[in-house]
């Protein structure tokens, strides 16, 4: 298969920023439309705009609240871990034929950007204002109020996790991160 990483790192970054926009528009768009009002119903009863502003100082729905500083490092920390990630998995797909392989790689990587344009939208709240725009809420369930990047986040992992456990098997894990260990272990007993 000829893979071209270059057109798909364009792709992946485009659809990162893509992403990061919208939260923070729809962000903009709930400060200045919903703030200071009552809560809008979009479904009644069921779902409704709900302008919170500073509630979510945490993680998401305020588990650690006040605590912006360690999700600054947190965030940073990881973002850094999925750069490193997303490379190794770029240079299986440069380097592989295996066509089954790569569908699952990019599978991989579209869960890892979700999860990373959620990160960076709320990391870029916590910089700018110390807290988290949240203003989508689901009345019916009394579900805490929430943002377009907690979505990505949520997506991301729930999509992560089916990967895991139902998409990429052991061979492919070995395949897209090769283990030094296990590579030197080979030869030593060839």
């Amino acid at each position: 298969m000829n893979f071209n990483a270059k057109r798909y790192i364009i792709f992946l970054i485009s659809l990162l920023v893509i992403l990061v926009g919208l939260d923070q528009l729809s962000k903009y768009w709930a400060a200045t439309y919903l703030q200071g009002r009552d809560a809008i119903p979009v479904i009644s009863g069921v779902f409704e705009l709900h302008y919170l502003e500073g509630g979510n100082t945490g993680a998401a729905w305020g588990l650690f609240s006040g605590k912006v500083n360690l999700f600054i490092i947190v965030t940073i920390v990881i973002l850094s871990i999925f750069a490193v990630i997303f490379y190794k998995i770029i240079t299986y797909c440069k380097t592989t034929d295996d066509k089954n392989g790569i569908k699952k790689a990019k599978k991989l990587l579209f869960a890892l950007i979700l999860i990373s344009a959620g990160a960076i939208g709320n990391f870029i709240d916590r910089i700018h204002l110390n807290y988290v725009i949240d203003f989508l809420y689901f009345k019916l369930i009394d579900f805490p109020i929430f943002n377009l990047s907690d979505s990505y986040v949520t997506i991301g992992a729930v999509l992560l996790i089916i990967l895991i456990l139902f998409v990429l098997k052991e061979n492919d894990i070995d395949a897209i991160f090769p283990s030094p260990k296990k590579d030197k272990g080979k030869k030593y007993y060839e």
